[in-house]
């Protein structure tokens, strides 16, 4: 296994960077922080490896102060996803969101936390993911088994009883297909009428 630590570097030395990357067969980037615009050469020629995570349940919020935007708006929900790099700004792909309630009493030092926290859930998790081949980007889209997702996978916290399909999957062959490949300690939102759930412990 390969890694490589890349902060505070410029659009040249990304660039040159790519003989590095190429020589050691790195096969996914992970953006935690960076707070750069990655030049649109590199993130060319490496579509579909680059994830990111933003605070903020995207499309909603894109940029900085996500936490700031939410306060200012009285939003009830926030949260954080995590999405395919392409050239545009928070564009790409998403792959999966966590959803927080905010309340009265919230803060922008509050609500970091708690996304955080929510971050720290749902990152692995889609890289997790990307290293199975279970998700892809195609295009604008993001794949997941080879199925386009119409809507991010919802990541559900802090649920500890079992949880069953609701919707149009509830009879499907895809019901026990999607089953199967959940890790037992995960539960998931795909789509806005099915609901993926197993038994799930918070650790």
């Amino acid at each position: 296994q390969r890694q490589m630590c890349i902060r505070d570097r410029s659009k040249d030395d990304l660039l040159n960077l790519s003989k590095v990357i190429d020589e050691n067969l790195i096969d996914i980037f992970i953006l935690a922080g960076f707070m750069k615009i990655l030049p649109e050469e590199f993130i060319n020629k490496y579509n579909g490896k680059i994830l990111n995570i933003h605070p903020s349940l995207l499309p909603k919020y894109k940029g900085l102060n996500t936490h700031k935007k939410v306060l200012k708006s009285d939003d009830r929900i926030h949260g954080a996803s995590v999405h395919f790099v392409t050239s545009e700004l928070d564009e790409g792909p998403i792959i999966i969101q966590g959803k927080i309630n905010v309340t009265d009493e919230d803060s922008e030092d509050s609500l970091k936390k708690r996304v955080h926290e929510i971050e720290y859930q749902i990152y692995p998790i889609a890289i997790k993911w990307f290293t199975e081949n279970h998700i892809k980007q195609s295009g604008n889209k993001c794949l997941f088994n080879n199925e386009v997702l119409e809507c991010p996978i919802e990541h559900i916290l802090n649920h500890k009883s079992l949880h069953t399909y609701h919707g149009d999957l509830a009879d499907s062959s895809n019901l026990h297909r999607l089953i199967s490949e959940i890790s037992p300690d995960e539960i998931y939102n795909i789509g806005s009428h099915s609901l993926v759930g197993v038994s799930f412990d918070v650790h």
